[in-house]
């Protein structure tokens, strides 16, 4: 694979990041202003780019494969959402205040920055042909980030404000399964349309998690050691588990290295704006955010090398 390309998004990500971080320092981003950022990215630039993603695809397999595919990427999910809920519970058995932000350790166990990360990544190793499974597979990811992953994130302990979970992206999420299935087109004007309104999303997201981390002490994105672990877990723990299962009956080499290196990325960019609209600790997950996308330069090219070569 062009290694390049991971250390062309680290900068890209990472100039963003400061970018948004000077903007917070500078008060030109402040914390009620990230607020209403963020609600426009949610709300308008998210929903686009779900919408965009699937329609742009250019769909030319069956139903049945694209419903295959969607199942193992259901499965992959369902296997991480047992590994995130073990390490949460793990890490947080002997502190009590720990126990309040343990959700959040299972967000991050589980949702990856496919988006931004996984798109090139993908790209540079298998081509244009990864472009409909990873529309497919963050089709999953917005699904269930967008109601599953809200509830984490949220800081509540019941899902009776079910409100929450009823949000812009999940609907495009939803709407964009008869699309997939059905290879529905879209007119040339709307599809620029949600083109350019998608694009504020990616930067937009980058931009906030730096800004939220200008809101914190420096030293206070390091202090907290669970984590690592965590970071270990989503980047190295879970794509062994997805390589390891899924190579028992998929066959396809291609999909199965997409699923992998989708799995590999770090916590999602999304992470960020979702805890500051709907509550939640911001620091923990902005760090998350920062740490395991740092790190991901080293393990993702690994993992490709070792797994996939």
């Amino acid at each position: 694979m062009e290694i390049s390309i991971i250390f062309n998004q680290m900068i890209v990500l990472f100039a963003l990041l400061a970018i948004g971080y000077i903007a917070g320092k500078a008060k030109i981003l402040t914390r009620e202003g990230v607020k209403v950022f963020t609600k426009v990215i949610i709300s308008i630039a998210q929903p686009c780019l779900i919408l965009h993603s699937v329609l742009s695809s250019g769909i030319s397999i069956s139903a049945a494969s694209i419903l295959e595919y969607m199942l193992i990427s259901v499965l992959i999910y369902a296997m991480m959402l047992i590994v995130a809920f073990a390490v949460s519970r793990l890490l947080c058995i002997k502190s009590n205040k720990a126990k309040e932000n343990r959700n959040l350790y299972c967000y991050m166990c589980i949702f990856s920055n496919i988006v931004f990360m996984g798109f090139p990544v993908c790209y540079a190793i298998f081509g244009a042909q990864s472009a409909l499974y990873i529309a497919l597979f963050s089709l999953v990811f917005h699904i269930l980030n967008f109601s599953l992953g809200v509830y984490f994130l949220s800081g509540k302990s019941n899902l009776k404000d079910l409100k929450r979970l009823i949000n812009p992206p999940l609907i495009a999420a939803l709407m964009s399964v008869p699309i997939a299935i059905f290879g529905m087109q879209a007119p040339t004007v709307v599809m620029e349309i949600v083109r350019l309104a998608g694009n504020i999303a990616i930067p937009g997201a980058v931009i906030v998690t730096g800004a939220t981390l200008s809101f914190f002490p420096i030293k206070n994105i390091f202090t907290d050691w669970r984590i690592y672990p965590v970071a270990l877990v989503r980047l190295i723990g879970i794509p062994l588990l997805v390589w390891f299962v899924l190579k028992q009956f998929v066959t396809n080499d291609v999909i199965l290295g997409i699923v992998v290196v989708l799995s590999a990325t770090p916590v999602a960019m999304s992470s960020t704006m979702l805890t500051i609209k709907y509550g939640g600790n911001e620091r923990i997950v902005s760090s998350g955010v920062f740490i395991t996308t740092l790190l991901s330069v080293l393990t993702i090219p690994l993992l490709v090398y070792f797994l996939l070569a």
